[in-house]
């Protein structure tokens, strides 16, 4: 993570940056002095005006929002409030510019704002200075099952209730991933830690987890089609057959309120094939399969399966993002479960 001096040396060191606008001024603040980080004047063409500037040395969501609250108290009437950060993602302008308050990133991106004359947006530049993360990706693999057990309960006592929760719906996960993760979530403005922790956006955080389910969807270790009938006798033998070899099973859709229509054999996830064929007698078919098994451990197909009618089904946040990062028809059809998903998040 970047401190407040070098962030400094980088903005003093690249006055056209942001062009059109130009960085003509750059006064530091005195340390220990309170209010502003620095003062600048940004110019373009015959225009030039002075802002009053705070630094905040991350990017992550919760950041960005202490820093318009910092800014916002800068505005005064020899200068305008200013947000400086390492990097600025298009959603992060759009909240700057809601808030009024302009701000800059050492990339290149902007959002200035002088009411009632000018307002320049500049977006698309990469993050040219990416934060060290204990978990980078807490919304992918194993740790998205920390975001995905809040769409089961919105609100938990401590960490280790969360930890508790993972748990007796199947997986096995550390405390210190679960704190880790809580951590990444709480910068994100996922979540909220107080006297609770509670989900404060479910609707983004569902967009989170599809956006990076795209680049980490399940992928079976292999499959086969069976003869089996996929009516509740036949599943429910299924399901015997596997809990009595310590395996877990789950049907892919979410059975008769799933959005999509069945038009092949139903796919079941198992975690191992080979012993399912052998306890219940059955053989690979190559034509007129009614059940296709898919063999996989992945443990974000099997947290908050449902059971109905003596078998397990998908849980519906396993679905939608089935759904979401499939293809065309399925896209179509995955707002129904979205909107399902978000109704049955529980209330705090």
């Amino acid at each position: 993570m970047m401190t407040k001096p070098e962030i400094l040396e980088i903005i003093e060191s690249k006055s056209d940056l942001w062009w059109p606008m130009t960085l003509e001024e750059v006064r530091i603040a005195p340390r220990g002095r309170g209010g502003p980080d620095l003062a600048v004047r940004l110019a373009w063409g015959d225009w030039s005006e002075w802002f009053m500037g705070e630094i905040k040395i991350s990017s992550t969501p919760k950041s960005v929002e202490a820093g318009l609250a910092m800014a916002q108290q800068y505005a005064t009437g020899t200068g305008l409030p200013l947000l400086v950060v390492p990097f600025l993602s298009r959603k992060a302008l759009e909240r700057c510019m809601e808030a009024g308050v302009s701000a800059i990133d050492l990339g290149g991106n902007a959002a200035v704002l002088v009411p009632g004359r000018l307002a320049v947006v500049r977006t698309g530049a990469p993050n040219q200075y990416p934060e060290s993360r204990d978990i980078k990706q807490v919304y992918r693999g194993k740790s998205s099952l920390v975001p995905r057990v809040f769409f089961c309960s919105r609100s938990f006592s401590s960490v280790g209730s969360i930890r508790e929760e993972i748990q007796a719906r199947g997986a096995r996960i550390s405390l210190a991933t679960v704190s880790k993760v809580l951590k990444r979530l709480e910068e994100d403005l996922m979540i909220r830690r107080g006297a609770t922790i509670d989900l404060l956006q479910p609707d983004l955080l569902l967009d989170r987890l599809a956006e990076e389910y795209a680049r980490d969807r399940v992928q079976p270790a292999g499959s086969v089609d069976v003869a089996l009938d996929p009516g509740p006798e036949s599943l429910r033998r299924l399901k015997m057959a596997c809990e009595e070899m310590n395996l877990r099973c789950v049907a892919a859709s979410t059975g008769s309120s799933d959005p999509v229509p069945e038009t092949g054999p139903l796919a079941v996830y198992v975690e191992r094939i080979s012993p399912v064929l052998e306890a219940l007698g059955l053989e690979p078919v190559l034509r007129f399969g009614t059940t296709r098994l898919l063999e996989s451990s992945d443990l974000r197909l099997y947290i908050d399966r449902r059971e109905e009618a003596g078998f397990y089904w998908a849980s519906p946040v396993q679905r939608y993002l089935e759904l979401v990062t499939g293809g065309k028809r399925e896209r179509e059809l995955s707002g129904v479960l979205r909107q399902r998903v978000l109704e049955e998040v529980p209330n705090a």
